[in-house]
C-alpha cells in the first residue's frame, strides 16, 4: 500500500509519497517541496492572496499527478497556520478539494506539535531523556516537552518566521535597530511559555522545519562535519547559530542565496528563523539544538498506520464472468479500490431501502455495483473530466459478457456520477432507449450520493439508514472512528443529493449517527 501526506504549509508545500512496509513502518519513495509562502501575506493581512492561492492550486494540481501515476491509495492533505487562520482559508480548502481533488482539512497548533513528537520519536532515539522539541515555521512555532512515550507540555506560538519578518523587517538586510527589536519581542514573547519548559526540566532540544535543515547545511559547510544519520541528527550549537546570523546579515538576500546556496525564498527569511531558535535556546537554558529530518508529513503517515486498520474492501461477488470483466478492467485502470467498494457497498444500501422511489431490481442493483466500482477508473486518464474518461474506458475497453447496448447504458452512470445531471440534451444520452434514460437517471442519483459519503476515500461511513421521517426522506449516517481524523463533509453530501431529490420529488436530510466512545472503568470497558 502507498500513502501519501500533503502538508500544506504558511511558508511551502510538501509532498510526501511512502510506501508501507508493516504496520507501524515505511519507505519514503517520493519527496516534494515548493515555496508557496501564502503566509507571507496572510499572516499579516488576515486573507490569502488571489495570486497565492493560484500559485497554490498549481501546486497541488503538480502533486496530483505525482500521487496518481505513483499509484497512491490514500493521500491525507493537512493545512498549518496561514490557511487556518485566514478569513478565506476554508474556501480555499474548499478550492483543493473542487479542483485538485484533495479532501484537505487545517489543523490545530497543538495536533501540530503531537504529529511532530509522533514523528521525531520514531526517527530519534531519546532514550529516557525529556526533550524540548521546537518547530520553527512560517506561521507559528510549536514548543513541546516530551519523553519518547508522552507530552507533557505543549504549546502553539505565533511567531513564525514569515509573520516576524513582515512586522518587524523592512530593509535588507536587516539594521541592526530591527534586530535588536524583534530579539526583545522574542525574549518577551518566549518569557511565559519557556518557564512552563524549563519547569519540566528538558535537558535536550530537538528542532525541526525547512529552516532547520538549512542551519544544518550552513553549520556543515562551516565546519566540515560529516552528515547526519536518520538515528543520529547532527548538533549545532548555539555559538555556531549565532555565527551563521552574523554571516548571514551581513549581506543582502540575494547576495546570501547565491553565497550559502539557498532558495532565495529562504534566505529572506532564514536569519528571522534562526534568531527565534536562539532566542528558545537562550530562554531554555539549553546550549544546542540537534536537527531532525523528519517533520509533520512523517507524524501524519504515522498517525495513520497507527490509528487505522485499514477494512478489507466490500467483498464483491466475482464468480460471474461480467463480474470479472468488471474487476479486470477496474484493475487494468488502477481504480482507488478502498474507496469503490465502499462506494459499491453504500450505494447498494441506499438502492435497497430506496425501492418505492426507483422501482428497479436486481439486473439495475447489479449494474449500480458494476458503475460504482468504475466510476473512478478515469483516474487512469486524468483527474480533470475523469468522469467523462470513466465513460470513454468503458466504451472503449474490453468488457466480456456485456452487450453494446449494456456497455451504453452502464457507462452512462459512470459519467453522470459528478458534476452535470443527465440532460435530454446530451448526445449520449438521447441515444439511449426512454426506459434506459430513467435507468441511468435513478443509478445516477443514487451513485451520486453514495461517492459524496466517502469523497475523502477513508472509509468514514459503515452504513446507511434510510427512513421516513415528517414527509422527509432521511438518511442516517454510521460513522466509525476514522470520522475523528476526516469529518464527514455533510455540505458536500447535501449538494450531491439535490439532483435525488428533484428526481424522486422528495425533500431529503442527513444525519449523523457517531460510533459510541469507549470508556474505561476499574469495572472493564463500557460504551457511552
Amino acid at each position: 500500500m502507498r500513502i501519501a501526506a500533503i502538508d500544506l504549509g504558511s511558508n511551502s508545500f510538501h509532498l510526501l509519497i511512502a510506501q508501507i512496509a508493516s504496520p507501524s513502518s515505511f519507505e519514503p519513495v517520493l519527496r516534494e517541496k515548493m515555496m508557496i509562502q501564502l503566509g507571507k501575506t496572510a499572516l499579516i493581512t488576515g486573507r490569502l492572496d488571489p495570486r497565492d492561492i493560484a500559485r497554490g492550486l498549481r501546486c497541488l494540481d503538480e502533486f496530483r499527478r505525482l500521487v496518481l501515476t505513483r499509484r497512491v491509495e490514500r493521500t491525507i492533505v493537512v493545512a498549518t497556520s496561514a490557511i487556518r487562520e485566514a478569513e478565506n482559508g476554508a474556501e480555499f480548502l474548499h478550492r483543493v478539494r473542487k479542483e485538485c481533488g484533495f479532501h484537505a482539512r487545517a489543523i490545530s497548533g497543538r495536533e501540530e506539535a503531537r504529529l511532530i513528537h509522533l514523528a521525531v520519536t520514531r526517527t530519534v532515539d531519546l532514550g529516557t531523556d525529556r526533550v524540548l522539541l521546537a518547530d520553527i515555521g512560517g506561521g507559528s512555532v510549536e514548543l513541546s516537552v516530551a519523553d519518547s512515550e508522552k507530552i507533557y507540555f505543549s504549546t502553539s506560538l505565533k511567531l513564525g518566521f514569515l509573520r516576524l519578518q513582515g512586522r518587524f523587517v523592512t530593509r535588507d538586510p536587516m539594521a541592526k535597530r530591527e534586530m535588536r527589536t524583534l530579539s526583545a519581542f522574542l525574549h518577551d514573547s518566549l518569557a511565559g511559555p519557556l518557564g512552563s519548559v524549563r519547569r519540566r526540566g528538558p535537558v535536550r532540544l530537538i528542532a525541526t522545519g525547512g529552516s532547520m535543515d538549512s542551519l544544518l547545511r550552513l553549520a556543515r559547510q562551516r565546519n566540515g562535519s560529516r552528515p547526519r544519520t536518520p538515528a543520529s541528527p547532527d548538533r549545532v550549537s548555539r555559538k555556531e547559530v549565532r555565527a551563521i546570523i552574523s554571516d548571514l546579515n551581513a549581506l543582502p538576500s540575494a547576495v546570501r542565496a547565491e553565497r550559502f546556496d539557498l532558495d532565495l525564498s529562504r534566505a529572506e527569511s532564514l536569519p528571522v528563523a534562526l534568531m527565534t531558535l536562539d532566542a528558545i535556546l537562550e530562554g531554555s537554558g539549553i546550549a544546542g539544538a540537534e536537527i531532525c529530518p523528519a517533520a509533520l508529513r512523517e507524524g501524519v503517515i504515522l498517525d495513520f498506520l497507527r490509528t487505522t486498520q485499514a477494512p478489507e474492501p466490500a467483498p464483491i461477488d466475482g464468480g460471474d464472468l461480467r463480474t470479472q470483466a468488471i474487476l479486470d478492467l477496474a484493475r487494468r485502470c488502477d481504480y482507488p479500490a478502498q474507496h469503490s467498494h465502499r462506494v459499491a457497498l453504500l450505494a447498494g444500501q441506499i438502492f435497497e431501502q430506496t425501492a418505492n422511489l426507483h422501482g428497479l431490481g436486481e439486473y439495475e442493483s447489479r449494474l449500480l455495483q458494476y458503475g460504482s466500482l468504475l466510476h473512478d477508473i478515469g483516474y487512469h486518464i486524468s483527474y480533470i473530466k475523469h468522469h467523462k474518461h470513466a465513460r470513454y474506458l468503458v466504451m472503449n475497453c474490453d468488457l466480456r459478457g456485456f452487450t453494446q447496448s449494456e456497455r451504453s447504458l452502464l457507462a452512462s452512470v459512470v459519467r453522470y456520477h459528478r458534476r452535470a445531471a443527465p440532460k435530454a440534451s446530451h448526445a449520449s444520452l438521447a441515444a439511449l432507449p426512454p426506459r434506459d434514460r430513467e435507468v441511468v437517471s435513478s443509478l445516477s442519483a443514487i451513485l451520486r450520493i453514495a461517492d459524496a459519503l466517502d469523497a475523502s476515500h477513508f472509509s468514514v461511513v459503515d452504513e446507511v439508514s434510510i427512513r421516513q421521517v415528517r414527509g422527509k426522506t432521511v438518511f442516517q449516517i454510521m460513522t466509525n472512528s476514522m470520522h475523528r481524523k476526516v469529518p464527514l463533509d455533510l455540505d458536500g453530501v447535501r449538494k450531491r443529493a439535490r439532483y435525488f431529490g428533484k428526481l424522486f420529488g422528495v425533500d431529503t436530510a442527513f444525519r449523523i449517527r457517531r460510533p459510541p466512545r469507549i470508556e474505561r472503568t476499574e469495572a472493564g470497558v463500557r460504551a457511552v
